[in-house]
């Protein structure tokens, strides 16, 4: 994956094959410029609820120096149907 965003090259979307259960991180460059690869993002996160997480990864960026545009969305996969 590429970044993305005003001074960033074309990027080719990314993609990933995922036989168990675990959780999808959505986040803008707020999030990926302090936790730059998915070992990163692993070891910052709980096994709490999704806005738990999202909150927490945040406080990360922000911990690390992160000022602003910090958009962190957690999903859990596989993904659960809501009725």
């Amino acid at each position: 994956m590429g970044r993305r965003g005003r001074g960033a090259g074309a990027a080719e979307p990314g993609r990933a094959a995922r036989r168990s259960p675990g959780r999808l991180v959505v986040c803008s460059d707020g999030l990926w410029n302090y936790l730059p690869t998915a070992a990163n993002l692993a070891a910052e996160m709980s096994g709490g609820p999704p806005l738990t997480v999202a909150a927490e990864l945040t406080a990360v960026a922000l911990r690390r120096g992160g000022g602003d545009n910090i958009t962190v969305v957690v999903l859990p996969y596989p993904f659960e149907e809501v009725r």
